[in-house]
């Protein structure tokens, strides 16, 4: 059976409207903060770093690399760059969730990463923000905006002439048997286990319901080129549950 998904102007109104709400995800996260890694490490099956590291091929190849990591929880995207080898002028790493961004700052301490700011901020209003960039990186953050389609034109317009975005986000498999096993390790180990370690039963029924309702593949790829993307690119991770999903700004 083939799966529809909404347009931008759609998927906009659809995430607004129905449930679970992502009006004010980010404090649902910062309750289990201090949890948040562990929960990661293990409802990934320990993959989750390397998956991270490997957003690191999709920067522009240059040195003086300025970047900014939106919804970057407790920093670990910034730092699984780093330990890749990419090295930068400058990297910001943006959330609203103050107690995630205070693990981040804590763990900075004890990970040498130069030149790392972080701030509270809003990845929906980069539209407003002057600074731009070369390489805008978002793990598992896209899914939870109320407004995706304005989201990716912030991200777009937030980037230098020539600079990419990497999105590294839960997708679906394609091939019909993945895809149940699929459903099925999201509503029993995500759910289930992710629910048992962070101590928040509610975070993790939600997670599983907006990786299965968000668009997946093509249907994302789309969004960016709407956005003003060129160049976009699915690279499936984990047979296709997990997707970097990467688009690039024209030069003028």
């Amino acid at each position: 059976m083939t799966e529809h998904f909404p347009d931008a102007t759609q998927l906009a109104h659809h995430s607004s409207q129905q449930g679970p709400s992502r009006k004010e995800v980010w404090k649902m996260f910062d309750r289990f903060h201090r949890r948040y890694d562990l929960a990661n490490r293990i409802i990934s099956l320990g993959r989750d770093k390397a998956w991270r590291r490997k957003v690191a091929d999709f920067a522009p190849q240059k040195t003086d690399l300025d970047i900014l990591d939106l919804a970057t929880g407790t920093g670990d995207q910034l730092f699984a760059l780093h330990k890749a080898g990419l090295r930068w002028r400058s990297a910001t790493g943006m959330d609203m969730a103050s107690g995630m961004l205070s693990i981040a700052r804590q763990k900075n301490k004890n990970i040498p990463c130069p030149d790392i700011r972080w701030i509270e901020g809003d990845a929906t209003q980069l539209h407003l923000h002057p600074v731009k960039y070369d390489f805008i990186t978002m793990s598992y953050g896209i899914r939870n905006v109320l407004d995706v389609p304005g989201t990716l034109r912030g991200i777009f317009s937030a980037l230098r002439p020539g600079g990419v975005a990497a999105i590294l986000e839960a997708s679906r498999p394609g091939f019909a048997p993945l895809a149940l096993a699929h459903r099925l390790f999201l509503r029993l180990w995500v759910q289930g286990v992710g629910g048992l370690i962070s101590g928040d039963p509610a975070a993790f029924r939600y997670l599983p319901d907006t990786i299965l309702t968000f668009p997946s593949g093509e249907d994302f790829l789309a969004l960016m080129r709407e956005a003003g993307f060129e160049q976009v690119k699915q690279t499936p991770l984990m047979l296709g549950a997990v997707s970097i999903y990467s688009g690039a700004r024209p030069h003028d």
